[in-house]
């Protein structure tokens, strides 16, 4: 229904239309597609937010929610239209907005199955359309994360052929922690189709990268199914296994080779550009990394994914920052026949580094420096980001010093960019700051230095 409802109703509407300017002289009218009929009546006092789902949105399955400073963070649940897959609504009480905040202070949408909406593999979508109580929103949503393909750590994919009602993943050690929960693990991340294949896959978190535990595939107590998956296996690949009630057995998937890096810079965006046999990143400035990082020895990587066809290649790799900043040198050269892991320093260019050895930090001056911060009233928390020194993005919480000031130590001469996080807002980065400094921050994203008092 929802493939018919969803895909097939634009294209109807547009056959009507062109049937329609066979027989008779044809004018500009509004078309409106079966898919944006509306399916909730507005309500006095309250305001209706409306909502077209992505495609790939598992109707039926998921649940939908919106957030933002109006709700205090928390996430609203929307509820699913009777008579109308991809269709969501949700009524809003103005009275109940949390500290005068409205829907003009931005909004999210958020999928329980497959993340916030995004319209990249690196961008968040804000809303910030507001609407009077007894009025309506009508929003047609761009892609959930989980499009963009993007995992948390390595994955396990599933072909299921097998008859089981529901499927789950467990994970076991006689020497280490039960990784994935106790019996009978966790359940499905999503679904994924690769070559024409519909796969069930788990994200096996990128925390538990290189460890070594057994899989064992179960129906998650439905009616006592179970096939052990495979015994010792090293996280540090996807892997892919056929499921059918007599066995579980590992396929052969080519995959490419993964680079995985150590962002040293300072750079708020790293691209890849690639050269040589092929240019496997697309053209200048290449392509930004997957949005999970891998921790590995307590260090996060970024990762990049080589497609299958590099395999093999002899390439040259330039990181830059999105724009025309490079390293110096700017390049290194690889046979791609593994994975990589590389540090990246402005000052000394790429480097192939043992993840499990001594790692050089970039060299800044000796010693710590103070950042402080005014909070923008529009804005919820306010993080620091500094590659390197912080916490994955969107960074570290700042320190609250009362009155909207906030603090934070880094490096002297590290590069940083405050944020707000969940919706996003956020500074350019900030450059060659070696001392104490302090910054007044406005709603708009800009900043000046001021005097610190």
């Amino acid at each position: 229904m929802k493939s018919i409802l969803h895909k097939l109703s634009i294209a109807g509407a547009m056959l009507c239309a062109l049937s329609l300017c066979t027989f008779v002289s044809c004018q500009r009218q509004e078309i409106v597609f079966p898919i944006e009929e509306h399916q909730f009546a507005e309500k006095a006092g309250y305001i209706l937010i409306e909502v077209i789902a992505p495609n790939e949105t598992a109707t039926g399955k998921d649940i939908l929610y919106i957030t933002g400073p109006f709700s205090g963070g928390k996430l609203l649940e929307l509820t699913a239209a009777e008579y109308m897959d991809y269709k969501y609504g949700i009524y809003l009480d103005p009275a109940t907005f949390v500290g005068g905040k409205s829907l003009a202070d931005g909004y999210q949408f958020r999928s329980k199955l497959s993340g916030l909406e995004m319209s990249s593999r690196t961008d968040t979508v804000h809303h910030y359309e507001n609407a009077e109580a007894g009025g309506r929103l009508d929003i047609s949503l761009v892609h959930w994360e989980m499009f963009y393909n993007d995992h948390n750590g390595y994955v396990v994919y599933v072909e299921n052929n097998s008859t089981w009602k529901d499927m789950a993943l467990y994970a076991w050690s006689n020497d280490g922690p039960e990784i994935l929960g106790s019996w009978p693990g966790i359940t499905a991340t999503g679904t994924e189709t690769i070559d024409g294949i519909e796969y069930i896959y788990f994200d096996l978190q990128s925390e538990n990268t290189g460890k070594t535990y057994n899989l064992i595939l179960n129906d998650n107590q439905t009616d006592g199914n179970q096939k052990d998956a495979i015994s010792n296996f090293e996280i540090t690949r996807d892997i892919y296994f056929d499921l059918s009630d007599d066995a579980c057995k590992e396929k052969g998937v080519a995959a490419g080779y993964k680079l995985y890096v150590l962002n040293h810079t300072g750079w708020l965006g790293m691209s890849l550009y690639v050269w040589g046999d092929g240019e496997y990143m697309g053209g200048w400035p290449g392509s930004k990394p997957l949005r999970s990082t891998v921790e590995v020895a307590g260090n996060n990587y970024l990762v990049y994914e080589f497609p299958v066809t590099a395999n093999g290649k002899n390439v040259n790799l330039i990181f830059n920052d999105g724009n025309n900043e490079k390293t110096k040198p700017e390049s290194i050269a690889l046979k791609l026949d593994k994975s990589y892991y590389i540090q990246v320093v402005v000052d000394g260019g790429p480097k192939i580094i043992d993840p499990e050895g001594e790692i050089i930090k970039p060299d800044l001056p000796e010693g710590n420096m103070v950042i402080r911060a005014n909070k923008p009233d529009a804005w919820e928390n306010l993080y620091i980001y500094s590659s390197g020194f912080t916490n994955d993005w969107p960074g570290s919480l700042m320190e609250s010093e009362g009155d909207g000031n906030y603090r934070f130590e880094l490096p002297r001469g590290a590069s940083f960019v405050f944020n707000s996080a969940p919706i996003g807002n956020q500074t350019s980065t900030i450059q060659g700051i070696k001392d104490d400094a302090c910054f007044q921050i406005e709603n708009n994203g800009t900043y000046q230095k001021t005097d610190c008092e």
